[in-house]
């Protein structure tokens, strides 16, 4: 009976980089093979088995378990996927993403069809990653449609949807940064003692 009442989740974080753009490891890029990641959700008795197509992001994950628990709560930009697969599409196609780990940071706004990315970083640098065979590109555009390797980059060219996205992006990257400025507690940096330090060092996550 047990298995009856054990809800089951399978995700990840983020994916990796495997020299397909030439790099390793991971928090350095924004391409899809970090984007993509695995999510199954089983519960024996419960739960019918489905795909949803459509866009997602993890935040949708922490709402779906809300919704299966009957919870009316705060859902921080996410939407349950029971609601997304009844409508076959998400609210706003748009997802954000960011990675973190360089300094002035990456961060991209996907549609269904069309991936735009921002890699601004600090100083000299600039692109996506920091080591040997990454692209030093401050922005990229992609039709994943027609390019679903993201191999040619379509920045500088006159598409429209890649137009309204970037206005979306830079947006989003305004707003976070203004809650960061105005001291949002939901985005300042965690205290951490040095156990914790070392575990996420050992991880790649701290410098």
């Amino acid at each position: 009976g047990a298995q009856d009442e054990t809800l089951v989740v399978v995700t990840a974080d983020h994916g990796e980089e495997l020299f397909d753009y030439g790099g390793v490891l991971h928090g350095y890029t924004l391409y899809e093979e970090m984007l993509k990641i695995p999510l199954v959700v089983w519960w024996r008795g419960h739960l019918e088995t489905q795909r949803v197509a459509a866009l997602t992001g993890t935040l949708d994950l922490n709402a779906t378990l809300l919704d299966m628990a009957g919870v009316q709560g705060p859902l921080n930009g996410g939407e349950s996927l029971f609601a997304i697969a009844r409508a076959g599409r998400r609210r706003d196609e748009v997802l954000f993403s960011a990675a973190s780990s360089l300094k002035g940071g990456i961060f991209a706004a996907q549609s269904p069809r069309f991936k735009v990315i921002r890699a601004p970083r600090t100083g000299l640098d600039w692109g996506m990653g920091g080591g040997s065979g990454r692209s030093r590109e401050p922005e990229y555009v992609f039709d994943l449609s027609q390019d679903p390797e993201e191999r040619n980059n379509l920045a500088g060219e006159r598409v429209a949807e890649a137009d309204w996205l970037r206005g979306r992006l830079l947006n989003w990257i305004a707003r976070n940064r203004n809650q960061e400025s105005a001291g949002d507690t939901t985005l300042a940096e965690p205290k951490l003692d040095e156990e914790a330090r070392r575990r996420l060092r050992a991880l790649g996550y701290l410098d």
